[in-house]
């Protein structure tokens, strides 16, 4: 095997995949929906790497963006899609109500678990606006009408977390 080709998913070995997906939307939604800061304690850990470059590093970054989060009155989450591969978790969500976006927003953000807790973050986020191909009938956040995972088995969510 090449050292270039995906190693195999450990997601189908991992007794509690579906409990890190589960605990990486509760996060979300304790953050963006319930606007509650102490949720940093609960579900992330240190040392915590941010790569976020919105968000300052560490856990005290973390904490002064929900801090910032909690003062908006509109916050809001939700999630479209969850997959789980060993202690990776992505999320495919809607945020709604944050200051210095004039429109809600499609992020993917991966999360890296250590301990049953998150210690890493990435994010991609884009404003959700009107399509620029207006002849690609899709959105951004519509169902998937087929996964096609190659070499990797990975568990997956469809159910959004609120409506959207």
């Amino acid at each position: 095997m090449s050292d270039l080709a995906p190693k195999p998913s450990k997601a189908a070995n991992y007794s509690d995949a579906a409990d890190l997906g589960a605990t990486a939307r509760q996060a979300m939604i304790e953050i963006f929906r319930n606007r509650n800061p102490a949720a940093i304690e609960r579900f992330f850990s240190d040392p915590f790497v941010q790569h976020d470059p919105n968000i300052a590093d560490g856990l005290s970054g973390l904490k002064a963006f929900a801090a910032e989060v909690a003062s908006y009155p509109t916050a809001n989450v939700t999630t479209y899609r969850t997959l789980v591969d060993g202690d990776i978790v992505m999320l495919h969500s809607k945020y709604e109500g944050l200051r210095g976006f004039v429109a809600p927003v499609i992020a993917f953000d991966l999360f890296r678990f250590k301990g049953g807790k998150i210690v890493e973050h990435w994010a991609g986020k884009t404003p959700r606006l009107a399509p620029i191909r207006p002849a690609i009938p899709r959105s951004m956040v519509q169902p998937l009408s087929l996964i096609a995972t190659g070499q990797k088995q990975i568990a997956l969510s469809f159910a959004p977390s609120s409506k959207s």
